[in-house]
Order: C-alpha cells, then structure tokens, then sequence
C-alpha cells in the first residue's frame, strides 16, 4: 500500500485506490514452533481450527492447554466441562491481570479450580514428549510432567501488518491508531485485532484480542473516517474501551459464561 496516494497493489497486479481506506486483515495465531506438524497439537482462530479440534473433547481424556488468555480460558472450561482432565499451564503468577487486574484474576483462576482445570502458574515449559507424530507430555522447569492427549496453544496472536513496511502507515506491534482508530495517516484507519489503539487507561497503545475490538471500535473508526472534525477520544457511553471479562465460569451453573464490565 503507499499511504500517500491511497492506493493498494494486488497480488494480482490489480491497482485499487480509494478515497478513505479501513485497515482490517486481522491477526493469526501464534505458533510454538518446537510442536509445528505434530498432529494432536491445536490452534484456534477460525472455524476449521474448531472443527478440527472438536474430535479431541474426549471424557477422559488429557489436555493440556497452554496460555490462560481468552483463548486459553474459554476451550479449558469448554473442555473440562466435557468431562476431559485439563491443565491450564501459563507464564504468569495470575490470569488476565494485565486486563482485570490481580483480584479479579484470582477470581478467575478460582472458578477455573472448582470446576476442575488444574492451573499451573509462573510456569517455564522446559521439554515436550512426542512418540510416532503426536505430543504425549511437557516437562515444567519445576520437574512437573503434564500428560496430554491434545495440546492446544493459545498464546496470543500475531497482527497481519507485515504487508504495510514501507506504506506510510506507522506500525509498531499492530497498526498504531489513537483512541477512534485514526492511523497516522488521515483518511486511513484500523480496527480488529491488526490495530493497536490508543487507551488513555494505561497511557500507551495495544491491541485487543477479542471480537469487542471489532464488534464495538468499527462504528467509532467509521465516523472518524468520515468525520475529520470528530472527537479523538470515543464519548463514555460509546463502551469501546475494550474492557471485557474473559469467557469464564459461571458461578451459578456449569456451563460457561460470558461477562462485561464497565471501565466506569
């Protein structure tokens, strides 16, 4: 893309150019490069990644899932609610206390363990186990062995920018918007999980890795594409701060459950 002339070349040699241009490739998973190929080790973004992993929701079975992020939290619940022994491994002393802070990641952390998800934290994978194309275990730096059937890796995803180096359009880490989703460049923006807007909270940019960033942010990146004159900072009731709980349990029935919460 050349930012400058707002047009975007085609992998087919087609030109497109536009007057106003929305940014939203998304991102992919992050991979562990030590498991690529092995055959009972999981992603999940799409819907084939679920589909492919939906055979492996086994009562009985082990699984271990690495990473209690969003991804991490919501297929460990899923799981153990199917009746599979789960082990949430994770490098972190508390789940989502970046997002929710220390308390409400505790309560979290809480909920996972009375439904059964052993949670292992602050922990450093040492070694993988693998036999005849599938993983069979990890090893901790602690000496803990964690048995698996099915290993899901869910450890954040990375943002499809690498198609914007030279354009014009500042990138660091996801496309650098302010708190609309204006980039750097007027008349372009971004949204989903590819933008890094930013949030006043923490005074720095970041990306949101859940559908509330494209779900509640388009509306607002639309009207700042259209409306030069709009405010750079989203109104209080425009609830796009990005703050959501993570899928989690619900503490009145077995089934998970989704929360929101307000920044205020």
């Amino acid at each position: 893309m050349d930012a400058a002339t707002k047009t975007i070349g085609l992998a087919d040699g087609q030109v497109v150019q536009a007057d106003g241009i929305v940014i939203a490739t998304g991102a992919r998973a992050r991979q562990l490069p030590a498991l690529a190929g092995l055959s009972n080790v999981f992603s999940l973004r799409t819907l084939a990644d679920a589909q492919s992993l939906a055979p492996e929701l086994v009562p009985g079975s082990k699984m271990a899932v690495i990473g209690a992020g969003f991804v991490g939290a919501e297929v460990a619940s899923s799981a153990a609610s199917r009746g599979m022994d789960v082990t949430l491994v994770d490098t972190k002393p508390v789940p989502f206390a970046a997002q929710l802070g220390m308390e409400m990641g505790s309560v979290v952390a809480g909920l996972h363990a009375a439904k059964g998800v052993r949670l292992i934290s602050s922990a450093v994978i040492e070694d993988f186990y693998a036999g005849e194309g599938n993983v069979t275990g990890l090893r901790l730096g602690d000496g803990t062995f964690v048995a698996a059937d099915a290993v899901v890796v869910g450890i954040g995803a990375e943002p499809n920018v690498e198609w914007l180096t030279g354009s014009g359009v500042e990138v660091d880490g996801g496309v650098l918007c302010d708190a609309t989703g204006r980039t750097s460049v007027p008349g372009i923006v971004a949204v989903g999980d590819c933008a890094a807007w930013f949030d006043a909270a923490v005074d720095r940019h970041r990306r949101v890795e859940h559908w509330t960033g494209a779900l509640e942010r388009a509306a607002l990146a639309v009207r700042a594409l259209l409306d030069s004159d709009s405010p750079a900072q989203p109104t209080r009731s425009s609830n796009a701060t990005g703050c959501t709980c993570p899928p989690s349990w619900s503490p009145a029935r077995t089934s998970p459950h989704r929360w929101n919460c307000s920044t205020g």
